[in-house]
């Protein structure tokens, strides 16, 4: 369902939605967060089990901006935030690093990957505000 879909697999939707609103300055309530997700679903940005197909799209039919999105490492990185996965014990979670200070946002409460894991330096999404 879409509600459990968005629980255990939405992690990565939802980092990308909170460095859009970071970027442009945005802001959402929990329940608008959700309805942006549907919509991106329907618009085939994400598919059903919260896959992100197209970060770009997402982001910018959340804020009406573009974005570049590059997989890259943390000292490549161009934007002061990223999308960072930690891993433990092949599960992974997806979470916002800024990358001057470290762990910035988890959609989590908890997360044994972020708790017991490793983040991932070498495989982050970094995301740039077009201008």
């Amino acid at each position: 369902t879409f509600s459990k879909n968005v629980g255990d697999f939405g992690c990565l939707a939802f980092c990308y939605l909170y460095i859009a609103c970071k970027l442009t300055n945005t802001q959402w309530d929990d329940i608008e967060a959700l309805r942006i997700i549907k919509q991106a679903m329907e618009m085939k940005y994400l598919d059903d089990d919260c896959f992100v197909r197209d970060p770009c799209g997402l982001m910018k039919l959340a804020t009406g901006k573009k974005f570049d999105v590059s997989k890259t490492t943390i000292q490549n990185a161009r934007s002061p935030y990223v999308c960072m996965r930690y891993e433990k014990n092949g599960k992974a979670h997806w979470t916002v690093w800024n990358v001057n200070g470290g762990l910035e946002w988890n959609s989590l409460d908890f997360s044994n990957c972020v708790v017991n894991g490793t983040p991932n330096l070498n495989d982050v999404r970094d995301v740039v505000l077009r201008s």
